[in-house]
Order: structure tokens, then C-alpha cells, then sequence
């Protein structure tokens, strides 16, 4: 018998601040923890988010979709960052999933979204995904440079195709990547974010 993605979690991880993240597939159940997450975010960091994640009815409708596969970590009781697969679940682009994830205000570069989207990685493999997909506004260099040392490469720029939150207009990077050898890059960049 094949066994599913979904029993493997929850499972720990260290990162590199030395302490440990538990990764946990993100349910309904979970909701309230979410919730905070996006509640408790800077504003800038909630700029490059393609819907406003600070309005709880959003965090339900998220939730309640069922063409995408999400993870979360916790610490101390308390979201600390979220990953999620997008998929075509009919369309010409089953093969495709896309990739998105955000960090708690005050937590980034200790390696918790490369964390979770290694995971998220393994488990579009999992589901046979052969390529995968991000969407970044072209200011978020920070999640740019994520993707870059994931392997992914610019595929198309948008001009004016996004508007943030702040109404200002800027252009929308869509990056690639095939999955085949993905895993062992995700596995070199996690041990870059690892404790020493």
C-alpha cells in the first residue's frame, strides 16, 4: 500500500536559530492558530500576499479550499510560518502545482520557509507534480532570492500586474522549476539553514 503524504506529519525540524519548528499539515482545526498568524503580521510583510490574510473570512476561505495542500509550523503554541501547494485539480496544468509561503514578522532568514517548502516539495513528488510554479511581486526580494537558491528561474515578468495593499502598482515575476532533481537541491539548501 502507497503511503500518503499525510502520515508523515507532524514531524520536528531544527532550524537555524537551534530550536525546533513541529510541521503540521494546516486543517480547518487549526484555524484559530492561522488566524493570529496573518493578524500578528507587519504590514509590510503582508504586502506581497495575493489576498488579505488579516480578514479572518479570507483565512476560511483558504482554509476551506480543497485544490490546495497546506503546512504550518509551530513553536511555543504559536504559528511561526506557512507553506502551501497549489494545484489544478481538472485542468490542462495537473502537472503544475504553485508554491507560496509566508514567515512570521520578526522570524525570517533562520530557514523556517525553506523548511516548510522542502516539505512542501517532497510532497508535490509525492503527488507527481513535474513542475512547480511561483508568483512574486517583483519588490519581495527576499522571497525572490528563497526561490533562486531553490533553482527556480524567471520565466515571464507582468508588467503593472500587481497592486498591494498600499495601491501601488509593480510588476509580477513568475519563476519555474521541474521537480526532478529538486529534492536533493532542497535537501543542500535546508543544511545551509541548519544549526551549525
Amino acid at each position: 500500500m502507497m503511503k500518503h503524504y499525510s502520515d508523515e506529519y507532524p514531524k520536528e525540524a531544527t532550524v537555524r536559530d537551534g530550536r525546533p519548528i513541529t510541521i503540521r499539515l494546516l486543517t480547518p482545526d487549526y484555524e484559530d492558530l492561522i488566524t493570529d498568524l496573518f493578524a500578528k503580521q507587519k504590514k509590510k510583510d503582508m504586502l506581497y500576499l495575493k489576498s488579505n490574510m488579516s480578514d479572518p473570512l479570507q483565512v476560511q476561505k483558504y482554509l476551506d479550499r480543497h485544490d490546495v495542500v497546506r503546512l504550518f509550523a509551530l513553536r511555543k503554541n504559536k504559528a511561526v510560518g506557512v507553506a502551501s501547494l497549489y494545484l489544478d485539480i481538472e485542468g490542462w496544468s495537473q502537472h503544475v502545482g504553485e508554491l507560496r509561503s509566508m514567515v512570521r514578522s520578526g522570524m525570517h532568514g533562520i530557514g523556517i520557509a525553506t523548511t516548510l517548502l522542502k516539505e512542501i516539495v517532497h510532497i508535490s513528488q509525492m503527488r507527481g507534480i513535474d513542475k512547480l510554479i511561483a508568483q512574486i511581486p517583483a519588490n519581495d526580494a527576499h522571497t525572490r532570492k528563497i526561490y533562486r537558491m531553490m533553482g527556480f528561474r524567471q520565466e515571464a515578468a507582468l508588467k503593472s500586474h500587481v497592486k498591494d495593499w498600499r495601491g501601488n502598482v509593480q510588476d509580477l515575476i513568475i519563476s519555474s522549476r521541474h521537480t526532478d532533481d529538486l529534492w536533493h537541491q532542497m535537501e543542500e539548501l535546508v543544511s545551509y539553514f541548519s544549526p551549525e
